[in-house]
């Protein structure tokens, strides 16, 4: 069932994809009045060290397939390739592709190895002032020697618009989580809405204030509470540009995440507080190249032991813009 469900969305996302490059344009380029295709490329490497009894994977913890618990600490290498492709048909809109797959490795804690390879075909429309981004998603999540697969599919929804002083941008991503054999009691649908609104300031380093705030819903396909959750996001942010090349970010994230349901043999609702800091800069070498890197600190406290962890990650990304 799972791979039926996936061949569809993949087949809908290569429809887009078809369609898109069919009335965009002739072979020699973009359709007739439209601006030049974008096409951008990032390669991110760094490293990622972990310090609790579980792993994070997503938003949820996997023990190992034995139940022992894995090294309190333990360091990953983290690869990362993003692509993407806007490509205008007409004035008033464009067709959007993103491919993303991501590699995280350690030797160890082998079992805790990822592969992740995302796709995104859709549409950007002009619509009530702004612009209205519509998309098929497609995601696939393997971990360890492949004891556990998951296939996940679903929409993306985006209306953004603002000025140059204030813009806002709003998303709805829904997404159908199907696991492989004996792991699929983790079946589930992800509904997620976001708000972010970001304020430029007329002062010194031209300020960029960013505010965010979102809700999370995911439900168990099999109705095991414990294995449903509600989560509630607030985000703050502030860029700082000392010089036009130049670009000093930080951000402070707070979740609150409550479950449907006591784990098993527990007498208690499992209720997590997550708190996300992150500081980076990024240098603009040319109009093409950007480098940058960022230092990043993930804290989660519990009412369940298990489920309290640290997160520690460092990366630095080039990107390049065609």
């Amino acid at each position: 069932m799972a791979q039926a469900i996936d061949a569809r969305l993949r087949g809908v996302a290569l429809g887009l994809a078809i369609a898109g490059f069919a009335g965009a344009a002739p072979a020699a380029g973009p359709a007739s009045g439209a601006g030049p295709a974008e096409f951008s490329l990032e390669l991110a490497a760094g490293s990622e060290r972990s310090n609790n009894p579980d792993a994070f994977i997503d938003d949820f913890d996997v023990l190992r397939p034995n139940g022992r618990r894995i090294a309190r600490e333990s360091t990953f290498t983290n690869l990362l390739a993003l692509a993407e492709l806007e490509w205008p048909r007409g004035e008033a809109g464009a067709w959007l592709f993103n491919a993303e797959a991501e590699l995280h490795q350690s030797h160890r804690v082998p079992d805790f190895n990822r592969r992740n390879l995302a796709l995104q075909a859709g549409s950007v429309l002009e619509a009530a002032g702004g612009e209205l981004e519509l998309s098929v998603l497609t995601q696939q999540l393997v971990l360890g020697d492949e004891f556990l697969r998951r296939r996940s599919g679903g929409l993306r929804g985006v209306f953004s618009a603002g000025d140059e002083k204030v813009r806002h941008r709003t998303s709805l991503d829904w997404l159908r989580d199907r696991y492989d054999r004996d792991n699929d009691l983790y079946d589930a649908d992800r509904l997620q809405l976001r708000h972010r609104r970001k304020h430029v300031l007329a002062q010194r380093w031209k300020p960029v204030l960013q505010l965010e705030g979102g809700l999370a819903l995911e439900r168990n396909r099999w109705h095991f509470e414990d294995l449903t959750s509600r989560e509630v996001r607030l985000g703050l942010g502030l860029d700082l540009h000392p010089r036009d090349t130049v670009e000093i970010s930080m951000r402070v994230t707070r979740r609150r995440s409550r479950f449907g349901a006591p784990t098993p043999d527990e007498d208690h609702r499992r209720t997590d507080y997550r708190t996300d800091l992150s500081l980076g800069a990024s240098v603009t070498l040319s109009p093409r190249y950007t480098v940058g890197c960022e230092s990043s600190r993930s804290r989660r406290s519990s009412n369940d032991p298990l489920a309290k962890a640290s997160l520690n990650r460092f990366d630095c990304t080039l990107t390049i813009d065609l």
